[in-house]
């Protein structure tokens, strides 16, 4: 159990179904704050694209909740 907002995050990636949306995504990136239960998510049309939105989550969640995310960088 967490005492603080983003003390601990889950995260996933799986893959949705093996047909694609209509946008092309077939991969979803999902985040959850264990405190809060807040979730963040991502869809993407790639795997690998999955490092790249978990920077986008960490400087905008980051700057949102002015919480340094210094131990990541």
């Amino acid at each position: 159990m967490t005492s603080h907002l983003l003390e601990l995050i889950h995260i996933d990636l799986f893959d949705l179904i093996k047909t694609k949306s209509l946008s092309g995504n077939h991969f979803v990136f999902v985040l959850v704050d264990d405190f809060s239960r807040f979730n963040w998510v991502f869809f993407s049309e790639h795997k690998d694209e999955a490092f790249s939105y978990f920077n986008v989550f960490r400087k905008s969640v980051g700057k949102e909740k002015n919480f340094d995310f210094a131990y990541l960088k």
